[in-house]
């Protein structure tokens, strides 16, 4: 079993549960470290999860991380339960787009931005993460469709233009 293991907000890494043991005998990571693996609700305390065993003498820190802190860091699985930021939702992006180059997939990237915000509440930072990437890339197709008809259109026009004019 691999587990994720955060300190102050950011990941350590993942690890085996044997190597997880072996550093905790070193001191490379401390038992008050979170630690999440497939399975669990939210991240945990290391010296709470079963099968890793805390060296003889070592403090425990609290259960339960303080008030507001954000463990671990956004990406990964339960951070929204700590106060992890939520991915960015590129709603003002989409509704641009929307109004001023491409309303099909204008639309389409509203439909997802407006995902991102309920996914991230709900504690779903892997649906809010794969929504707000699912917006930006259909911003920025409609921005670049927007664009190439409207260079298009420019196009046509010079020369409609100068056709009339000889």
């Amino acid at each position: 079993m691999n587990i994720n293991v955060a300190r102050n907000g950011q990941q350590l890494g993942v690890f085996p549960l044997e190597e997880i043991n072996r550093r905790l005998a070193t001191g490379e990571l401390l038992p008050a470290d979170l630690a999440w693996h497939e399975g669990m609700a939210g991240w945990q305390p290391l010296h709470t999860i079963a099968g890793v065993h805390v060296p003889a003498g070592t403090a425990l820190a609290p259960t339960a991380p303080p008030p507001g802190a954000a463990y671990p860091a956004a990406g990964y699985p339960g951070a929204a339960a700590y106060g992890a930021p939520a991915p960015p939702n590129y709603l003002v992006q989409s509704i641009l787009v929307t109004l001023l180059c491409c309303l099909p997939l204008g639309i389409v990237s509203i439909i997802f931005a407006a995902q991102v915000d309920g996914k991230a509440r709900a504690g779903d930072l892997a649906g809010a993460q794969a929504a707000s990437n699912q917006a930006k890339r259909w911003s920025t197709i409609g921005a670049v469709a927007g664009l190439v008809v409207g260079l298009i259109y420019v196009v046509l026009g010079v020369t409609g233009a100068i056709t009339n004019f000889r």
